[in-house]
């Protein structure tokens, strides 16, 4: 049997460089069909078909040709593309009807919406009725109740992402982009399904935060708040997982960062062996224990846990250093612990102090 033939890819930041458009823009070319993305073995959009670059390169007009098919416009550039007001055209946004394909994020923190042209047109042609209307489908006071354009977007996206995954394991983990890690957690139980959806998890924008207001409207933005809404991203993840299960069995071990994904006990012992020691227990060394500059003190280090203890073991007694800090001279009082104890995590005697 012929072996299939893997299409050459070029790296996405190369490719957005020879077809001279700017990241978000590139961005946008990807999502609409303009390239195609070779996701990775980790179902991850890293590099792109270069036939489609070369393509695009050789088309007249390039590259302001392009750039007219990925131009994107605002509500009120909408509206007058629609033939209706602004405030209507909001209205028929803010109740989901029309979602966006994109947006802007000013330094304010403020969302600004952005259509493509060729979709508001397919709405016009496909259902006029909708924009003519008096009450498309609910009652007008609901669209200044509940703005629906953030959960379209990340409809939107979500959706795109899970049909460009490369399998079931990073389909899983595009339902779960929205989720938080908590939602995650019930939803995928098993600590080693659980690291795989995390570590494929993909981000559902590449924009940067300029300012605290951006960030936290990007937070926001990311995250399903509405239950009807989390209850589909929950049935997506299961059904990836499930999916996964059938064709490849068990999830294989994979070691992750710690924190992403590691179960809450494992997290606490992490830090009970990176931040310091459990209280009372006492560890018999005949060591000399040296001070050090400040720092956690690992437990199977026992030699090492005076650290600005201002006490020595037994062994110690008479081989510091003359002007070390262990030596006699600069200790002027000595621990009144046993020679051949040290009781790590209980802090030693200061001097001066009783």
């Amino acid at each position: 049997m012929t072996p299939r033939a893997v299409p050459r890819g070029i790296a996405a930041h190369r490719a957005a460089r020879e077809l001279r458009l700017p990241p978000g823009e590139f961005e946008l070319a990807v999502q609409l069909g303009e390239i195609r993305p070779v996701p990775d073995g980790e179902g991850r959009p890293h590099r792109v078909l270069a036939v489609d670059v070369e393509r695009l390169r050789a088309a007249d007009g390039f590259p302001e040709a392009l750039r007219e098919r990925l131009r994107v416009v605002g509500a009120v550039e909408a509206a007058a593309l629609l033939g209706i007001a602004p405030v209507r055209f909001t209205r028929l946004a803010r109740l989901g009807l029309l979602p966006p394909l994109t947006f802007r994020v000013a330094g304010s923190g403020a969302l600004r919406w952005l259509y493509h042209p060729s979709e508001l047109r397919a709405v016009e042609h496909g259902d006029p009725r909708l924009l003519w209307d008096p009450s498309p489908g609910e009652p007008p006071e609901a669209a200044a109740v509940v703005d629906r354009r953030p959960r379209a977007w990340r409809e939107r996206r979500v959706r795109w992402l899970a049909c460009q995954a490369a399998g079931p394991w990073a389909r899983a983990a595009a339902w779960a982009a929205p989720l938080t890690d908590e939602l995650l957690a019930r939803t995928v139980p098993r600590p080693g399904e659980r690291a795989r959806v995390l570590a494929l998890r993909p981000r559902l924008t590449s924009s940067r935060p300029r300012s605290a207001a951006t960030a936290a409207t990007l937070r926001a933005l990311c995250r399903a708040t509405d239950a009807e809404e989390i209850r589909g991203l929950r049935q997506g993840v299961e059904a990836g997982v499930q999916e996964a299960r059938r064709a490849g069995g068990p999830c294989p071990a994979r070691r992750h960062p710690r924190g992403v994904g590691a179960p809450a006990a494992r997290a606490e012992a992490d830090g009970a062996r990176c931040g310091g020691v459990r209280p009372g227990r006492v560890v018999r060394t005949g060591r000399p224990v040296p001070a050090r500059s400040g720092g956690p003190v690992a437990p199977w280090a026992p030699h090492r846990l005076a650290e600005g203890a201002g006490g020595v073991s037994a062994g110690a007694r008479g081989t510091a250093a003359p002007g070390s800090p262990g030596s006699p001279r600069r200790q002027r009082r000595r621990s009144p612990r046993a020679d051949d104890e040290l009781a790590v995590g209980q802090p030693a005697s200061r001097d001066g102090e009783g």
